[in-house]
């Protein structure tokens, strides 16, 4: 589950709990003007004291079309998720994880406003997660993550996966897959405090990215901050600008950003 909080892959088994929001105002291209928070609960439990954690995505999307009075708020379901994560030290400063997931179709299809705010909230994080905000469809996904410190204070790590996407439900392509990568540089001035650049790099293949020829990647890139307190409390900011893609370029007209703000705790 990308982007799950937990810290290093290899860290000792404990249960985590956040919540969070990404949040966007503005437009997607040419469509209307909108207010939208993409939530997300996530959980992270061990399974006695292995090594195997049960991981747990509940996400939601409230949106907002203030230009338009007659178009009621709405919140709307995505995809909830269901996995298993096995983690490990692979060397003094290496650690590695191997996950897989199961994605439930529960995101509704249909309606055009509705498909406005689940597209925008794709986009919020430069298509990472899709699978969350996909109608109509449920999805297999697998994947790995390396965190490498080769300084006590100085990390990199690196998350890759694919999702196979089938649809169950409404018109469109029956079976579809995405690919996507994760980089991040990591600096600890001190044990409660990371701060991080990512970027990533997200291939889907089709219209749910961009049907044109020669855009067939999603880029993007922000920074990052976690803070997570002896007390177990932990906190997560994450900024995203788009590079180019479907869902725009930065700083262009009808581009899509985010920003993300997570919550939780460690028990």
């Amino acid at each position: 589950m990308p982007g799950t909080p937990g810290g290093d892959p290899s860290a000792a088994p404990s249960s985590r709990l956040w919540v969070g929001s990404t949040l966007f105002t503005g437009r997607q291209g040419e469509g209307p003007r909108l207010n939208l928070a993409a939530a997300r609960l996530d959980g992270l439990f061990p399974v006695g004291k292995s090594r195997l954690l049960v991981q747990v995505t509940a996400p939601f999307v409230h949106v907002v079309f203030p230009d338009d009075p007659r178009v009621a708020s709405r919140t709307l379901l995505g995809n909830p998720l269901l996995g298993v994560r096995i983690r490990g030290r692979l060397a003094q400063a290496l650690r590695g994880a191997v996950d897989a997931s199961l994605t439930l179709p529960l995101a509704p299809e249909g309606e055009e406003r509705s498909l406005r705010g689940l597209s925008v909230a794709r986009a919020t994080l430069g298509q990472r997660d899709a699978w969350l905000h996909e109608p109509g469809q449920m999805g297999l996904i697998l994947g790995g993550q390396i965190a490498w410190w080769p300084l006590v204070q100085l990390g990199v790590s690196f998350d890759s996966r694919v999702a196979l996407m089938a649809r169950v439900k409404g018109d469109g392509e029956v079976l579809h897959s995405q690919f996507q990568h994760l980089l991040e540089l990591k600096y600890r001035p001190m044990d409660s405090l990371a701060l991080g650049l990512r970027t990533s790099a997200v291939l889907r293949p089709g219209e749910l990215v961009d049907p044109r020829p020669g855009a067939p990647v999603q880029l993007s890139a922000g920074p990052h901050l976690a803070v997570e307190t002896e007390g177990g409390a932990l906190a997560d900011v994450e900024g995203c600008l788009n590079l180019g893609g479907g869902s725009g370029t930065a700083m262009q007209t009808g581009a899509v950003w985010g920003l993300r703000v997570r919550l939780g705790s460690r028990f």
